[in-house]
C-alpha cells in the first residue's frame, strides 16, 4: 500500500506538469503564430532590421508561419504518443485490466517464457514486438510531420529502423540475462551504468549522422575584429568550412575536447556579412562550455532513468502471477523508457538549450557582432535549428528559440 501511495504521488503530478508545460508551449505557440503580422509590422517600421532581411518581406513571414505550425504539429504529435502510452501503461497497473491481459495471454500463450530464461520462442515473440513497436512510432512520427516538406532520405530511414529494431532485443536480451544470471544487486547497477553512460549515445546516431568534407579556415584571413576576439578567448579553436558548400546555411561547435572547434556549412555564410557573426556566436558557445548541456543531460537522461528504475521495481511487486510472463515487465520498461518520457522531460531540456542559445548572442552582441548576427538570422530565416538533430525524428524546431525572440533578446541588449 506504501509503494502504490508513493508511486502515484510521484507519476501523476508528473503527468500534470507534462501536460502543464505542453499546453503552455502549445498556446504560446499558437500566439505566436497568430501575431506574426503585428511582427510584420515592426520590421516594416524599422529600416534597421528591414535591412537585413534579403528576401520579400511576405515570403519571410509566411516561411516563419510555418515554422511556428512544425511546431504546433509536434506538439499534437507529442500529446497523442503520451497518452496512448500512458494507457498502455495503466492497463499493467490496474488490477481488472491486467487480469485480462493475463487471462489473454493464457488463452493465446504470446508470453510463454518463464521466470528463468527466454527460449527462442520468446526471443522471436520479443523480435516481433521490437519490429512493431519501432514501426508504429516512426509511423506516428511521419504522419504528423508529413506537412514539413522536407526530402526523407530513405536509406537513412532503413538504418534508423534496423538500429532502432536490434537496439530494443540486445537490450531486453542483455537486461534479462544480468537479472538472471547475477541477481538483482547487479541488474540495478547495470540499469545505473545504462542510464548514465549508453543512454546520451541514442540509438539515432545513425539517423542523425550526415557525412561533410571540411578543409581549415585560416584564421589570419578573417576580419580583425573576429581574430582578436578568438586570441582574447585564451583558448585554441579551429574553424573549418565545407568542401563544397550547399544552399543550405548552419553551423556548429564541438565542445569538450581541444582545441575547440567550429564547423560552418553552407555558401551563404562563409561571406564577409555573415561570417564574423556566426563564428562570434559559436565562439559564444565555447564561452559558456559544458555546463548547460550537463544540466541538459541531466533533466533528459538522468531524471528519466530514475523514474525508469523506480517503475521497473513498482512493477515487479504488482505482477506475481505466474500467469504473466516476465517478457511482458521488460516489454512495459523498455516501452516506458523509450516513450513514456520521451516528451515528459523534454521541455526543461529545451528551456535550457533557449537559454543557452539566448546567452550565446548576447555574447556575440557585447562583443560588437550584434548587427551581423541579426543579418545571420535573417538570411537562416526558418531553417533555425541546431544542425546535429534529424529533420524526421526529433523536435529541431524547438531547440532553438524562434527568429524573433533571438532577435528581441539582442535588441533588449542593445537597450
Amino acid at each position: 500500500m506504501v509503494k502504490k501511495w508513493r508511486f502515484n504521488y510521484l507519476l501523476y503530478p508528473i503527468i500534470i506538469i507534462f501536460i502543464s508545460l505542453m499546453s503552455y508551449e502549445w498556446i504560446q505557440t499558437y500566439k505566436y503564430s497568430n501575431q506574426l503580422h503585428e511582427y510584420k509590422n515592426l520590421f516594416e517600421n524599422n529600416k534597421y532590421l528591414i535591412s537585413h532581411i534579403e528576401e520579400d518581406t511576405e515570403d519571410f513571414f509566411k516561411s516563419q508561419k510555418k515554422a511556428s505550425l512544425k511546431k504546433i504539429n509536434f506538439i499534437q504529435m507529442a500529446i497523442c504518443i503520451f497518452f496512448m502510452k500512458f494507457l498502455f501503461v495503466l492497463s499493467f497497473l490496474n488490477k481488472s485490466l491486467r487480469k485480462k491481459v493475463e487471462n489473454f495471454n493464457e488463452k493465446y500463450k504470446l508470453f510463454r517464457c518463464s521466470f528463468q530464461s527466454f527460449t527462442s520462442e520468446d526471443l522471436n515473440i520479443l523480435l516481433k514486438y521490437s519490429i512493431v513497436n519501432t514501426f508504429f512510432n516512426i509511423f506516428l512520427e511521419i504522419l504528423f510531420n508529413m506537412n514539413r516538406n522536407d526530402k526523407i532520405n530513405f536509406f537513412l530511414l532503413i538504418l534508423h529502423i534496423i538500429f532502432n529494431i536490434l537496439g530494443q532485443y540486445v537490450l531486453l536480451i542483455t537486461l534479462n540475462a544480468i537479472l538472471v544470471k547475477f541477481g538483482k544487486k547487479v541488474f540495478i547497477f547495470a540499469l545505473i551504468i545504462l542510464v548514465l553512460l549508453i543512454s546520451p549515445i541514442h540509438i539515432n546516431f545513425f539517423e542523425n549522422t550526415q557525412i561533410f568534407e571540411f578543409r581549415n579556415i585560416d584564421i589570419h584571413l578573417l576580419d580583425k575584429k573576429i581574430q582578436n576576439l578568438i586570441v582574447s578567448m585564451g583558448m585554441e579553436t579551429n574553424i573549418y568550412q565545407e568542401v563544397n558548400p550547399g544552399e543550405t546555411s548552419n553551423a556548429f561547435t564541438i565542445l569538450g575536447f581541444t582545441p575547440c572547434k567550429i564547423y560552418l556549412l553552407g555558401r551563404r555564410i562563409l561571406e564577409n556579412k555573415y561570417i564574423s557573426g556566426t563564428i562570434a556566436h559559436e565562439l559564444g558557445h565555447i564561452k559558456i562550455g559544458l555546463k548547460y548541456r550537463f544540466l541538459d543531460w541531466f533533466c533528459s537522461r538522468l531524471l528519466k532513468g530514475i523514474m525508469y528504475l523506480f517503475i521497473y521495481f513498482h512493477l515487479t511487486t504488482k505482477i506475481k502471477s505466474e500467469k504473466t510472463s516476465k517478457m511482458i515487465i521488460f516489454v512495459i520498461l523498455v516501452m516506458i523508457y523509450n516513450n513514456f518520457f520521451k516528451y515528459s522531460f523534454v521541455f526543461l531540456s529545451v528551456l535550457i538549450q533557449h537559454l543557452e542559445e539566448f546567452k550565446a548572442d548576447s555574447f556575440a552582441h557585447s562583443e560588437g557582432f550584434g548587427i551581423s548576427l541579426i543579418r545571420v538570422l535573417c538570411m537562416i530565416n526558418s531553417s533555425n535549428w541546431p544542425l546535429y538533430n534529424s529533420k524526421i525524428f526529433s523536435m529541431f524546431f524547438m531547440s532553438h528559440p524562434t527568429l524573433f525572440e533571438r532577435i528581441e533578446n539582442i535588441e533588449r541588449t542593445n537597450s
